[in-house]
C-alpha cells in the first residue's frame, strides 16, 4: 500500500501544564505514536483514519486551532481519504477537499513559508479539486500553484516540476495553448537545471508533442516525439512503457500522414518495449459505436466479438461477427470497426496484412462508459 509521508514533527512543550491540557496532550503524545506504528505497518487503511480522526479531534484541545501539530493532523487526514478514496469515492474526497482548505488556512494564519513540500501539499489539493469538479476546476488554484513557485525557497526543478503539473491541469480542462506554453517552459527549465538527459525532460516534449499532433502541426509533433524517444533511450533504466507509448503515439502521427514503412517500424517498437504486447492489436484511431436505440431504451447489455483483417495500411477489411449476444449491437459494432486504423506490422522488413485478429465490444449502459473493448490476438 502506499504510503504518504508525514514532514512535520510533533513537538510537545515542556511548560507547566494545567490537568487538562497535559491529560490532552499526553493522550495525543499515545495517539500519535500508535498511528505511526500503524502507518507504518497495518495494510488496512481504516484503523489509521480512525486513529487520525481522533487526533484531529484532539490537536485543537491540546495545542489549539492554529498551532502546528493541528495542520499536521489535518493534512494527514486529508490525504488518508485520498488514499481510501483512490479517486472513486465523492464524499472521501469532498471530505479531503475541506480538510485541505483548513489545512492551508492554519498555514496563512502562521505564515509559514512557502517551500516545496508546501507546493506538493498543493498539487495535492488541486488534484482532489480536479476529481471533484473536472474541467470546471477553479483556474485560480492553477494561477496559485505559478505563483508560488515564484518564491525564493523553491528550486529551479521543483518551479519546473509546478509549470508541468499546471500544464498537465490546462491540457485536461482543453486549455492546449496555455498548457503548450507550460509544457514547453517546463521542459527548458529542467534542461538548464539538470540537463537534457531525463525523465521530466521526456515525459514535457511527449507532452508538448501530443498537443501539436492534436492540432495537425505535424512536422512539430514529429520532431518532439523523437526527441522524447531519444532521451527515454538515453536513461538507465529505461521505463520501457514510456518509450512504447511514445513509439505508439509517433506510429499514430504516421499513419495519419500516410507514412506507412515509418509507421510500421514504430509499430515494431511498441511489440519490443510495451508491457502487453497487445497493445499493437487496439486500434490507434477509434470510433465510438452509436448504442443501439432499441437497447438503450430497455437497458439492454451486451458484448460482439468480431474478426477482422487489418491491411498494409492499418485499415480495417474482411469484418465478420463471430459471436454476438443479441444481434441488435451487430450493425453497430461494424459500423465503427470499419473506421478503425491500426498500426501496419513489418516482417522480414516489409508491410503485411493480420489476420484472424479479434476484437470484443462491450456494450454496458449502466457504466460510466457505454461501451469498452478489448483486443484479442
Amino acid at each position: 500500500m502506499y504510503r504518504i509521508i508525514l514532514i512535520f514533527s510533533i513537538t510537545l512543550f515542556a511548560a507547566p501544564l494545567i490537568a487538562d491540557e497535559a491529560t490532552d496532550k499526553a493522550e495525543f503524545k499515545r495517539l500519535y505514536a500508535e498511528f505511526n506504528d500503524l502507518y507504518a505497518n497495518s495494510e488496512n487503511i481504516n484503523p489509521i483514519i480512525d486513529v487520525g480522526k481522533q487526533l484531529y479531534i484532539l490537536a485543537p484541545k491540546a495545542y489549539g486551532k492554529n498551532h502546528s501539530n493541528t495542520a499536521v493532523v489535518t493534512y494527514n487526514l486529508a490525504k488518508l481519504y485520498n488514499e481510501k478514496s483512490n479517486g472513486r469515492d465523492h464524499s472521501l474526497e469532498v471530505m479531503a477537499s475541506d480538510l485541505y482548505k483548513k489545512y492551508f488556512k492554519i498555514l496563512k494564519k502562521n505564515k509559514t513559508p512557502i517551500n516545496g513540500e508546501y507546493i506538493d501539499h498543493y498539487m495535492a489539493f488541486v488534484t482532489t479539486s480536479r476529481r471533484l469538479n473536472g474541467v470546471k476546476l477553479k483556474d485560480r488554484y492553477l494561477n496559485k500553484l505559478i505563483s508560488m513557485s515564484t518564491s525564493n525557497l523553491i528550486s529551479e526543478v521543483k518551479r519546473a516540476e509546478t509549470e508541468h503539473f499546471v500544464a498537465n491541469q490546462r491540457f485536461l480542462r482543453g486549455n492546449e495553448k496555455k498548457a503548450l506554453k507550460l509544457f514547453t517552459q517546463s521542459k527548458e527549465r529542467y534542461i538548464a537545471a539538470i540537463g537534457k538527459n531525463n525523465l521530466m525532460v521526456a515525459n514535457a516534449a511527449t507532452s508538448e508533442a501530443l498537443i501539436y499532433f492534436n492540432n495537425k502541426k505535424y512536422t512539430e509533433a514529429q520532431s518532439t516525439y523523437l526527441q522524447a524517444i531519444e532521451i527515454y533511450e538515453s536513461l538507465n533504466p529505461i521505463n520501457e512503457n514510456l518509450l512504447a507509448n511514445a513509439h505508439k503515439n509517433l506510429a499514430r502521427l504516421y499513419v495519419e500522414t500516410d507514412k506507412y514503412d515509418l509507421a510500421a517500424y514504430h509499430g515494431e517498437q511498441v511489440i519490443k518495449f510495451a508491457d502487453d504486447p497487445q497493445e499493437m492489436f487496439l486500434p490507434i484511431v477509434r470510433v465510438t459505436p452509436l448504442y443501439p436505440g432499441y437497447a438503450r431504451t430497455y437497458g439492454i447489455n451486451g458484448f460482439v466479438v468480431l474478426e477482422i483483417t487489418i491491411d498494409t495500411e492499418g485499415r480495417t477489411k474482411n469484418i465478420i461477427i463471430t459471436y454476438a449476444s443479441s444481434k441488435t449491437f451487430e450493425k453497430s459494432a461494424i459500423k465503427a470497426v470499419e473506421k478503425f486504423r491500426y498500426i501496419p506490422r513489418l516482417k522480414d522488413d516489409k508491410r503485411i496484412e493480420v489476420h484472424n485478429v479479434n476484437v470484443q465490444m462491450s456494450f454496458n449502459i449502466g457504466e460510466r462508459k457505454a461501451f469498452t473493448m478489448k483486443a484479442i490476438k
